[in-house]
């Protein structure tokens, strides 16, 4: 069996092939049910691409050897490049300075980032299964909601300003960017809202606008 090794270890990326290997013999030997492990193997075009080997000794010889081995060897290159992006992703949502939401087709929130725990002061435990409308202020008119929704449950994005309520009864503004996810089938299976609080912004504005005015008005 130790040609066999050399020539399929030959295939495997140097800084691969003594955990291939290792894992190998460790089977070989009965330490372990199967072979299993993830490579770099060089592929007919002279490229590397990552493999998930998975095998097994179905045969062994009266010396107790190895005669037959079966097995797979499954690219998963492109898998592992959108597992990354999507560990990127996660990242980059979990540590914006924005705040995300994921609701379902009925609008419970299934997630939220943390900042959204650090803007409101409810946590996870307090707000997941929760309708949106517990941030619901009585400054925000009934009919801009229908609109919302309306919208959002037609497929299509929705965009604007609402006035919103911390746990603590503090009032708030946030811009709120509103889009229906969809599954390959074009079917809406969740929302996801990215809100930033411009209440402070909106104050500023305020301020300079008001002051404009009064030195018109004195000049």
């Amino acid at each position: 069996i130790e040609p066999n090794i050399h020539s399929w270890g030959k295939l495997i990326h140097p800084e691969d092939i003594r955990g291939a290997i290792k894992n190998l013999r460790s089977h070989l030997k009965k330490h372990t049910p199967f072979y299993k492990a993830e490579q770099r193997l060089l592929s007919k075009s002279g490229e590397w691409i990552l493999v998930q080997s998975r095998g097994k000794v179905v045969e062994w010889d009266s010396n107790g050897k190895p005669s037959r081995i079966v097995g797979t060897n499954r690219d998963i290159t492109n898998q592992k490049k959108i597992e990354g992006q999507l560990i990127n992703l996660s990242r980059a949502v979990e540590q914006s300075p924005i705040t995300v939401m994921i609701t379902d087709i009925k609008g419970n929130i299934e997630y939220v980032n943390p900042k959204f725990s650090q803007l409101t002061g409810y946590t996870n435990e307090e707000v997941i299964g929760q309708n949106p409308r517990i941030l619901k202020s009585s400054e925000t008119p009934r009919e801009l909601h229908k609109r919302l929704w309306s919208t959002i449950i037609s497929g299509n994005d929705w965009h604007g300003e609402i006035q919103n309520i911390k746990k603590d009864g503090e009032l708030y503004l946030e811009h709120i960017f509103i889009s229906p996810i969809k599954n390959p089938k074009g079917v809406i299976t969740h929302f996801v809202a990215v809100m930033e609080d411009i209440t402070e912004r909106k104050k500023l504005d305020s301020q300079l606008i008001y002051q404009a005015n009064h030195d018109s008005l004195t000049n």
